[in-house]
């Protein structure tokens, strides 16, 4: 199961969803080979809980995923880290390209 650490608290995903820009799809993979595809086919996610399997253009698509601590199912990564860890994904993409 995917987990990061943030703050010194490990948190493990929950969640593993996209959005597409394009069709305005949430996208959404619950279980190992749920391999989902949006309408457009613009993207696709897959692994459910147990891994992140993202496919499509990085530039068309905006993270969706929640993650939680291990310890407490009430405390949830904040959204701006969410947003920060994309950016900076999206920034490697890039850069190694």
């Amino acid at each position: 199961m995917p987990s990061t650490l943030y703050g010194g608290v490990r948190y493990i995903l929950v969640r593993n969803a996209k959005y597409c820009k394009k069709c305005q799809d949430t996208i959404e993979s619950k279980s190992v080979h749920d391999f989902r595809t949006c309408r457009c086919g613009a993207i696709s996610v897959d692994g459910g809980l147990q891994y992140e399997r993202t496919l499509g253009n990085i530039q068309t698509m905006e993270d969706r995923s929640m993650w939680r601590t291990e310890g407490n199912p009430k405390m949830y990564l904040p959204q701006a880290e969410i947003e920060r860890r994309w950016k900076e994904f999206q920034t490697s993409i890039k850069n190694n390209g």
